[in-house]
């Protein structure tokens, strides 16, 4: 019942009258009441509030209204017209409330204000605003009894009509929206009755949102996308205005009005419905679900489960899960028993605007919904799908479409889709494919995980990992620890198998080097770094150290008792010593715990065995062309019992912290503090001191041989900053070596030549401050080029060799100086009062350089120091020019191993390198090697006897564990190919054999001999069909018994079929689809024929090419070529330059056997060029072609285009492509169209046999 004072304001309304009877009279309603709905405060009313967002939304209602609608009935009107007039008032700008402030987010909301829409969606449900304890919110259209099935009045169907209004603008620029609401009052879906819908309206009224939930004027910044997340800036508006329009009409009849609703009974009703629930609140289940959620996971071993609980427990307090930029997710408060901790966390989470960029832990998000969306009450799940649909545009095809935003080499710049097709770097292409495929699995949208797919394939596992042997964040702490964590959770929240095993693939191979470069003495990973600070080198310990932390029984963390108790904030503010962060920020110790275990569970034991079980001496090598990286490098890591030297020879000025670095411990046991370490860095500097930010340390020429290597440094560029920044100029220009050692250094003894120098040895006092201020500084002692400078150090002896070639004026050659707790030695190309030109130093000729010997040695190697001096003075060295050669010739000689490098400081890398007169790397088909695991594309590698075959140029990648018991073998990239694995005879074991019968897709096999086990994983690409030579199946040769066989996870059931041999021996059918059996009279004819297959499987490339260009790099512009081939023509080119074809040889194939056209034109920009050939056929035929590219690339053959790939950036690997395409019997012609791109502009072509 409607009391009698709400008619006043009503019959006080503005009526117009007008003066024809057939014209309509319009009611104009004003008395709305409303109440805006905040998802973030679920529980709380906001009554007579008039404003709006995409996340809030308004409610209006018009109580009375439909009486007086109906009373206008009765007297002989019927409703013409209703709409809803809303009129813009103020709208959010410069420093909203909830969203970015900096960044230049201010400046562009001021400078171009939002110009933003309503959207309207009819109520279901009544509720009333009068009285604040009656007035709905986002949990409930009735507070604490009756709740929305979907929180704030978002369910479509139950809440609210599903016919939305508009979208209308609302802006400055548009100040009224009118909305026609006429087609509401005659919908039966509605009411059924026109008194229902009356009475519908006037209790449930209308929810208004506003239709932008993220603005993509604003992008800036490349990716960051700081200022686009505007879901949250409100529109206020002045009072809505409904409007009904009447005409006269005489048969028309009033509507009969259904009852006013009576809430609480409603409610009451509602409250004994299992589904009435709120959409905020703690599940009921969720100690259990947290329980089952960190439960140990089944066969893991014991001290594992210590180790990854250990890193569980380093978490922020879950009372503190404020989000900020550069934090991500506090998990630890979503998993706390503490109420209040938890709504806290999920307030947090539902005050952020859908689509903030939260720094490079965003990713978190994506990890939340779905490793933990259990956790979540629904209303929080709403959310994150509404904060990922922002960022992923699930709607938008390509992700390059105009609107979502375009790439570069920096990416897109939408980031988490852009970078599915683009290239960046490393973490941000390994967040951004981690955060597009889960985002995507948690949107249920196949295009997000299609376009994440292609970028986890082609961007992380081809062009960051598997095309090198190292990779571009390889030994450093800080970037590399965001890429181990999106591979960890790719490896285990990919739902597809093939994601899944994609991303345990990258995993492993990211995981395997950290192993390799671990010093578990030392407690240690030394190798140098491309981007960071050096001081990450001493201590912090980062993600990557987290992931060690699992797989080592013993601990990889120091210094954990000297964190705070009180842990606020993040990881790196919990505590330092000596200055230094002991923990960091990018890869929290909490989150690499919630995303272990980081290898297979039946390997941890043998994991363990090579992580903390290393046999010395020990060296790894890897072969590195890493993206932002000098092309052609080599890293080496080498260890001794107590030491570990390593080097790098192509990093830049960009990925250049360090190139030459040692480390050693002063005691023969495990290390327990950073106090038991000395760091030796080599680098480059100027004016005595060392730089505390080395990016001008890349570009050394490096020979090394496990505890021995020679180093010359590449002409350096002065006008990097560490040396502009120099205010007085350059008087000092020198190669580096310092020494760091945070301990007690009583018993150091430092030498030069056959003389102790006491200023230099024993302890130095600590005068306090920050000791990285005052590196270098006065010198001590002076000394000469190829002075024998040594060192005992406890357990460690080595000795530094300073050299010089083409030096210029120098005062003096050496200078050592020494302030706590760091020894600089500086061998100087130039010292002189007079400042150093930077075209000086450039037109040297012969240019000068500077550079070490550096040789470290157990001391127990040695009968005592004096002992390793002699050795050390027995030592042959030789450094001389070669005009004609136009490079150095560099030798040392030492015990039983001479190292030999011609180097130029103008090219990279070293023109030759020798150890003992071998060539001193594995050649050019091994990506990498280490005593237990080996990379390569040669078709053959070969590790501790075990050997795995594939087709040449395809990547392969083993490990083998000690003992050669078990063994993890991949066929690592989609590219199907040829496989097979030969295991040798033991004492122990019998040899064994396993090969595919046809090309194997994506796969990894770990073979556990001495338990007669083999687990296979393999997966070919969704949508890719199979082809007559695609494998179905492998042989297990050598097997006594029947091999215990779990395909995909899952155990063969029934028993494994076999065929026999001439001499009686099982040869084991292990089939890659369960469903199906395999036929052994078709098997026994495939494994007769499999040697014929391996030896004919691989055609050799085409290499026979003419080509021409460079032409301007608009893939989609036809140019002459493709309008008929004249090899004598000339065309226009780039730049308008002439261009002629012109024909390539050997010379201009790669390693990776592609024709590489960077070798013919050197660009330094995106061009596009043509090449053309010829083929004969015996035969018209369909003929199979494999083919590999960079991005844009089309093919014609005899004029007719067969293949292409498009727009999506990827670098080139042979075979990439298959496609088949006509032949006709004779003469074929064939012509490419290719596009460099930043990386790489080479292709290759074979036809099969």
């Amino acid at each position: 019942m409607i009391s009698r004072h709400l008619f006043i304001p009503l019959f006080c309304l503005a009526l117009s009258l007008t003066m024809f009877a057939n014209e309509p009279e319009v009611l104009v309603f004003t008395n709305a009441q409303s109440t805006v709905l905040d998802p973030a405060n679920w529980d709380t009313p906001y009554p007579n509030e008039r404003y709006f967002d995409a996340l809030r939304p308004l409610l209006i209602r018009y109580p009375g209204i439909a009486q007086t609608i109906r009373n206008k009935e009765a007297a002989g009107f019927r409703v013409d017209k209703v709409e809803l007039s809303l009129t813009w008032e103020r709208q959010e700008g410069a420093g909203p409330q909830r969203g970015r402030s900096g960044w230049g987010a201010n400046e562009q909301y001021k400078e171009n204000p939002g110009k933003w829409s309503a959207i309207i969606w009819p109520l279901l449900r009544p509720w009333d605003a009068s009285d604040t304890s009656l007035a709905p919110t986002w949990n409930a259209w009735l507070p604490n009894s009756a709740y929305w099935s979907r929180g704030g009045g978002n369910g479509n169907g139950s809440d609210r009509l599903d016919l939305p209004l508009g979208p209308l603008p609302l802006h400055v620029d548009a100040k009224t929206a009118l909305f026609n609401l006429t087609p509401l009052f005659q919908d039966k879906t509605y009411g059924r009755t026109p008194g229902e819908r009356l009475r519908r309206f006037e209790e449930c009224g209308l929810q208004i949102y506003k239709s932008e939930l993220y603005d993509m004027k604003y992008r800036n910044f490349y990716a960051y996308d700081w200022a686009v997340s505007t879901g949250y800036i409100r529109i206020w508006i002045k009072r809505p205005e409904l409007r009904v329009a009447f005409v006269k009409d005489n048969t028309a009849r009033p509507a009969t009005l259904p009852p006013p609703a009576k809430l609480q009974q409603l409610a009451k009703k509602a409250s004994r419905s299992k589904q009435n629930q709120p959409a905020i609140a703690v599940p009921a289940n969720h100690a259990q679900t947290v329980a089952q959620l960190l439960a140990r996971p089944d066969g893991l071993p014991q001290w594992q489960w210590q180790r990854i609980n250990e890193l569980r427990q380093l978490h922020a307090d879950p009372a503190d899960s404020s989000l900020w930029l550069g934090r991500g997710v506090n998990f630890a408060a979503f998993f706390s028993p503490n109420h209040t901790n938890y709504l806290n966390a999920v307030q947090n989470l539902l005050t952020m605007p859908p689509r903030t960029w939260q720094g490079h832990l965003t990713s978190d998000f994506a990890l939340l919904a779905v490793a933990y969306g259990a956790l979540l009450p629904p209303g929080a799940r709403d959310y994150l799908h509404e904060y990922w649909r922002a960022w992923l545009m699930p709607e938008i095809e390509q992700p390059f479409d105009e609107f979502l935003g375009g790439g570069s080499h920096r990416g897109g710049s939408t980031y988490f889709r852009g970078y599915t097709r683009s290239m960046g770097t490393m973490n941000f292409t390994h967040n951004a494919n981690m955060g597009a495929m889960l985002g995507g699995q948690f949107l249920n949208s196949e295009t997000v995980i299609t376009n994440a797919r292609y970028g986890v394939e082609n961007l992380l596992l081809r062009a960051h990992v598997f095309a090198n042997g190292a990779h571009q964040e390889i030994g450093d702490t800080y970037y590399q620890a965001l890429t181990m964590g999106a591979a960890g959770a790719l490896a285990r929240y990919a739902a597809h198998p093939f994601d899944r095993l994609m991303g345990s693939i990258l995993r492993d191979r990211l995981v395997e080097p950290l192993i390799s470069m671990y010093h578990p003495g030392l407690r240690r990973m030394t190798h140098p770094m491309g981007r960071g600070s050096f001081t990450y080198h001493l201590l912090l310990q980062e993600g990557s150290y987290h992931v060690l932390h699992t797989l080592s029984p013993s601990g990889t963390l120091i210094h954990l008792n000297d964190l705070k108790p009180e842990r606020q904030r993040t990881p790196g503010t919990w505590g330092s010593v000596h200055g230094l962060t002991i923990l960091g920020d990018e890869g929290p110790p909490e989150r690499i715990g919630l995303l272990a275990p980081w290898v297979e569970i039946p390997l941890a034991d043998k994991i363990a065995s090579v992580t903390d079980g290393k046999t010395y001496p020990w060296q790894v090598f890897a072969r590195d062309s890493s993206p932002g990286c000098l092309p052609n490098g080599s890293h080496v890591n080498a260890m001794g019992r107590n030491y570990a030297l390593a080097s790098r020879d192509n990093a830049n000025y960009d990925y250049g912290v360090s190139s030459i670095i040692a480390q050693w411990r002063h005691k023969p046991e495990q290390v327990a503090s950073v106090e038991d370490l000395s760091t030796l860095i080599v680098g480059f500097c100027s004016n005595e001191r060392f730089a505390r930010e080395l990016a001008n340390s890349g570009g050394f020429g490096v020979l090394q041989a496990g505890g021995k290597l020679i180093a010359l440094k590449a002409l350096p560029d002065l006008n990097q900053s560490a040396f502009r920044n120099e205010k007085d100029g350059i008087t000092a220009l020198h190669a580096s070596a310092l020494l760091v050692a945070l301990g007690d250094t009583a018993r150091r003894e430092i030498w030069i030549n056959d003389q102790p120098v006491a200023e230099l040895s024993g302890a130095k006092s600590d005068p306090g401050g920050d000791w990285r201020r005052r590196l270098g500084g006065e010198p001590l002692a002076f000394a000469n080029d190829t002075d024998l400078i040594t060192i005992s150090d406890g357990s460690t002896y080595v000795a530094l060799i300073p050299v010089t070639i083409n030096a210029l004026k120098r005062d003096h050659q050496v200078t050592i100086s020494c302030n706590y707790p760091a020894l600089m030695i500086n061998v100087h190309i130039y010292r002189d009062s007079t400042p150093l030109s930077a075209p000086t130093l450039a037109a040297a000729t012969p240019p000068p350089s500077a550079g070490f010997v550096l040789e470290l040695a157990d001391a127990t190697d040695y009968t005592d120091f004096a002992a390793f001096r002699r050795h050390i003075r027995q030592a042959k060295l030789n450094l001389s020019w070669d005009n004609a050669a136009n490079c150095a010739h560099f030798t040392y000689s030492s015990g039983d191993d001479t190292l030999e490098m011609d180097y130029d400081p103008r090219r990279h890398p070293a023109i030759r390198r020798t150890v003992n007169n071998s060539p001193a790397y594995p050649d050019t088909g091994i990506e990498r090697s280490s005593p237990w695991a080996v990379q390569g594309r040669s078709g053959t590698i070969i590790k501790s006897g075990v050997i795995l075959e594939s087709e040449p140029l395809h990547e392969a990648y083993l490990q083998v564990f000690p003992g050669v018991d078990t063994i993890v073998a991949y066929n690592p990239l989609p590219d199907p190919t040829f496989w097979s694995l030969t295991l040798p005879e033991s004492d122990k074991l019998p040899g064994k054999f396993l090969v595919a019968n046809g090309r194997l897709g994506l796969a990894r096999i770990i073979i556990e001999r001495s338990q007669n086990r083999i687990s296979v994983e393999h997966a070919w690409r969704p949508n890719t069909e199979t082809t007559p030579d695609s494998a179905t199946l492998l042989f297990a040769v050598g097997w006594p018994q029947a091999p215990q066989v779990q395909l995909n996870g899952q155990p063969l059931h029934g028993k494994l079929r076999y065929i026999e041999e001439k001499r009686g021996q099982h040869i084991w059918l292990i089939p890659l689809n369960a469903e199906t059996k395999p036929d052994p009279r078709t098997a026994l004819a495939q494994y007769l024929n499999i040697d014929d297959k391996f030896a004919t499987a691989h055609s050799p490339l085409i290499t026979d090419w003419h080509v021409i260009g460079p032409f301007d790099p608009d893939f989609n512009t036809a140019y002459p070529p493709e309008n008929g081939v004249d090899l004598n023509a000339t065309y226009q080119g780039l730049d308008g330059a002439d261009v002629k074809w012109r024909t390539i040889d050997i010379t201009a194939q790669n390693d990776r056997g592609g024709i590489d056209l960077n070798r013919i034109y050197r660009p330094e920009t995106l061009q596009l060029a043509y090449a053309y050939t010829h083929i004969e056929s015996d035969t018209d035929r369909q003929a199979t072609f494999f083919f590999g590219s960079p991005t844009d690339a089309a093919i014609w053959i005899n004029g007719q285009l067969v293949h292409q790939h498009r727009r999506y950036y990827r670098i080139f690997m042979p075979d990439q492509d298959r496609f088949t395409a006509p032949l006709r019997q004779g003469h074929n012609e064939i012509l490419i169209k290719i596009l460099r791109n930043h990386e790489s502009w080479a292709f290759s072509l074979r036809p099969t046999p």
